[in-house]
């Protein structure tokens, strides 16, 4: 019976593990807005064999919700725990790649949950063991996501019909008996249809008997082929939606997609389009024996030409063990070069599960961004966690400077701690450099209670900017140029949801300057800057479309064409960093400079934390200002992001306002009748 059926049936109480009943349900179907931030995560933590609290993100105490736990590092069994199986000291859990049954009286597991995480207690390795690196895929039920449903089998030789509040007909039910031992998983996928179904404990093909009766908006109906109704026996079900839009700020957007491709022997570039960003990719071949694949964000799902830290559903291997150059794009998920049958088997049938990337806005500046001056790597508590770009260097000088790493192109995951010594794919700001993939300072650490980004070098004052891709305000697009000549253009989707007002495009694969897009300049679609020089803005040589007609940026997407810098084919891959004005959060903007001091006025309450100001009419170093060192009355210190050197202390360029920042009579940052461009985050 749905948790949400029974919620129904007995309002006041509700069901054991549901946590609330009525007013929860009201807030999923009222007017509140729903995305997929509040529905599911990924989150990475550390073992301690004692007791552990998993920074899920996600509210488990109301509702329904499911964790599905695996260990990194080392071989054992994936762990699924759900709000149904409560018994006695823990959750009950049970295991994908496995038979048996739900394990019940544990003392190593999930132990009590909360509004933003939950606890683990004991010490075995499966979800705990001491310096063992997990992932934990966490779910809260919710119509258009998912339902939990459990039953109770009444006669194995009849059908049997099951309610559910999925709201839609689900596109994928994972069926499992929780009370007997040497019980596989039964799976349906729409795309196999009623006749079909494939299991998660081993790698075989799907298989034809009668499993399935019938699947409906409201109903799942099961078949007398599988015992999934014998007498006695008690089994639970996970029903995913499949593109149910009614998500995000207009109720218009799916959160999960369960499709389909053929898969190809041909190598190179092959994509498949699920209509948005995903974070966690689910896949299985139908037609021949190969394992489950399983790729998110958090662990690395980048296009960096490298094999992904892949987990099997199937098995209880460790990620290291596991390789494919699969990888997640801005409109779905890919893999070069794959021409086995793990992903891409010539002829093969795949069917895939994706969840969507978060896409919830923010409502303050401190959940998409932070700076932070620190002789050593910041701390777990500090914020943004997850976060998506990085940018680190040194207040005292530094030849890579700045250092600019974000989470498409991929962090390095480690758990060691070494000076400058890691592989995350780095940009720098003062040269015109192709990506480096060695000696950098950036990655995803595990130790310290992690994990989070940080720079690790030798030396001090490090200063470390933290960035979150939302909605309006910053997002980062990974692409390979397809533009052959004069003549010809690349539209290239984002996901910003607004008109970029100023992008940094770079070369990943070659030398190239870095080419800057504002929409304050004279012409913005012939004009460009370039962040790792001073010079004002130049013509920008079909860097935005075709030079007869190039195209203005949308909220859908960004067009760039015959540019070594932007577009090139030949030129290869490309990474573009896009800003917008989000009220209250950041705000790209420009000004004339008379030599007078002046407020500019960012529609902030607490003045700005960052603020990069660049002169456009003339020459004029990129200058980037923060709080982490000081915008305050008197001299401010200030880097120059185009060059390695030493920050300045010895001018007066800008001072604190609560509605943005106030310009000082520098001509630095104020000369008279001199253009400028500015970026401010509160």
């Amino acid at each position: 019976m749905s948790v949400y059926e029974t919620i129904k049936m007995s309002p006041l109480l509700g069901l054991q593990g549901s946590g609330g009943g009525l007013a929860y349900l009201a807030g999923l179907a009222g007017g509140d807005k729903t995305y997929v931030d509040d529905l599911f995560s990924t989150a990475l933590y550390r073992g301690n064999a004692s007791s552990n609290t998993v920074p899920s993100g996600l509210d488990f105490t109301e509702g329904s919700w499911l964790s599905w736990i695996k260990l990194r590092d080392g071989n054992d069994s994936h762990f699924l725990s759900d709000s149904t199986q409560k018994t006695g000291v823990c959750f009950d859990s049970f295991a994908s790649d496995r038979t048996y049954g739900k394990q019940t009286g544990e003392t190593t597991g999930i132990n009590a949950v909360g509004t933003s995480s939950y606890s683990i207690q004991g010490s075995n390795a499966q979800v705990n063991g001491n310096t063992k690196d997990y992932t934990s895929w966490n779910f809260k039920a919710a119509p258009g996501f998912i339902d939990i449903i459990t039953w109770t089998g009444t006669d194995g030789s009849a059908t049997r019909v099951l309610n559910h509040s999925l709201g839609s007909a689900p596109g994928m039910v994972l069926c499992k008996s929780t009370s007997n031992s040497g019980t596989q998983w039964y799976i349906y996928h729409k795309s196999l249809g009623l006749d079909k179904y494939l299991n998660f404990n081993t790698s075989s093909a799907s298989s034809s008997t009668g499993v399935w009766n019938s699947v409906t908006s409201t109903t799942f109906g099961l078949g007398t082929a599988a015992n999934l109704n014998a007498a006695g026996r008690e089994h639970v079900a996970y029903l995913f939606a499949d593109d149910d839009a009614q998500f995000g700020t207009d109720g218009d957007e799916s959160i999960i997609k369960c499709g389909t491709y053929t898969g190809t022997n041909t190598g190179g570039l092959q994509t498949v389009n699920v209509g948005f960003e995903p974070q966690f990719v689910l896949i299985k071949n139908t037609t021949t024996s190969a394992d489950w694949q399983i790729i998110d964000a958090m662990r690395g799902a980048s296009d960096n030409g490298e094999d992904q830290a892949l987990l099997a559903a199937n098995l209880a291997n460790n990620e290291p063990s596991r390789g494919s150059r699969l990888f997640v794009t801005n409109e779905g998920f890919g893999w070069r070069d794959q021409t086995g049958t793990d992903v891409s088997g010539g002829g093969n049938i795949f069917i895939y599960m994706a969840i969507r990337r978060p896409h919830k806005p923010p409502t303050a500046a401190t959940e998409v961004f932070n700076v932070i001056l620190s002789d050593s790597p910041r701390t777990a508590v500090q914020r943004p966690e997850k976060v998506d770009m990085y940018w680190f260097t040194k207040t005292g000088g530094f030849s890579d400077n700045l250092q600019i790493a974000d989470r498409v192109r991929g962090f390095q995951s480690t758990s060691t701690n070494s000076d400058n010594a890691y592989t995350t794919p780095t940009l720098f700001t003062n040269n015109n450099n192709q990506e480096r993939s060695s000696g950098n300072a950036i990655v995803q650490q595990h130790w310290s209670g992690g994990p989070f980004v940080t720079g690790v070098s030798s030396g001090n004052n490090f200063l470390n900017y933290m960035f979150k891709r939302a909605p309006g305000f910053m997002d980062i697009v990974a692409y390979s140029g397809t533009v052959t000549g004069n003549s010809d253009s690349q539209t290239v989707t984002h996901n910003l949801g607004v008109t970029p007002e100023l992008m940094f495009v770079k070369r990943r694969s070659g030398g190239a300057d870095w080419h800057v897009y504002s929409n304050a300049l004279t012409s913005p679609l012939t004009k460009k800057l370039e962040l790792n020089e001073s010079d004002g803005e130049s013509d920008s040589s079909n860097d935005w479309g075709t030079s007869s007609s190039p195209t203005a940026p949308n909220a859908n997407n960004f067009t760039v064409g015959y540019s070594t810098a932007t577009g090139w084919v030949t030129a290869g891959d490309f990474v573009a960093y896009l800003f917008a004005t989000l009220p209250g959060i950041s705000k790209v903007g420009s000004y004339t400079g008379n030599d007078t001091a002046r407020t500019i006025d960012c529609g902030f309450t607490n003045g700005a934390r960052f603020v990069l100001i660049k002169k456009t009419s003339s020459a004029g170093s990129w200058l980037l200002f923060d709080t982490a060192r000081g915008i305050n009355a008197g001299n401010d210190p200030f880097l120059e992001m185009n060059y390695a050197n030493a920050e300045y202390t010895s001018l007066d360029v800008i001072d604190s306002n609560n509605s943005g920042f106030n310009l000082t009579s520098s001509s630095a940052a104020n000369g008279s009748g001199s253009k400028y461009i500015f970026l401010a985050i509160a």
